[in-house]
């Protein structure tokens, strides 16, 4: 394998899907401009090399092509928002975590009489 997309790629919606779902993670850190609005663009790009390699230019092929806009887009924000998002909230949520396991608790001179006369009182002898 010398390329990493080839024209082959747009046979499948499989392919299709990975190429908006990269597409759109990789343009949305340059534009500024809605992830969903772009993976919408994409997918209409691809859908339209897709019909130009499929070389199926009946009104057939032009309609069916359109309504494969529709999955490739789904398949696209489905796919990151069911493995991506999760995946990076959860490391977000970690490093939080352990952001505030450093931070230092500061107590009012009543909370630290109050901890000083109930310490130890929840330990079962």
């Amino acid at each position: 394998m010398e390329n990493f997309i080839t024209v082959d790629m747009f046979l499948s919606l499989t392919a299709c899907i990975a190429i908006v779902a990269a597409g759109t993670q990789i343009l949305k850190k340059y534009v500024n401009y809605d992830a969903k609005w772009l993976a919408l663009i994409l997918s209409a790009i691809v859908t339209v090399v897709r019909i130009i390699v499929v070389a199926d230019y009946s009104v057939l092929g032009i309609i069916i092509g359109i309504f494969n806009i529709i999955p490739i887009l789904l398949g696209s924000i489905g796919g990151y928002e069911a493995i991506i998002k999760p995946i990076a909230n959860k490391i977000t949520d970690t490093k939080e975590e352990w952001f505030f396991m450093e931070e230092k608790i500061v107590l009012t001179e009543e909370q630290e009489k109050e901890f000083s006369n109930n310490k130890g009182d929840d330990i079962d002898e």
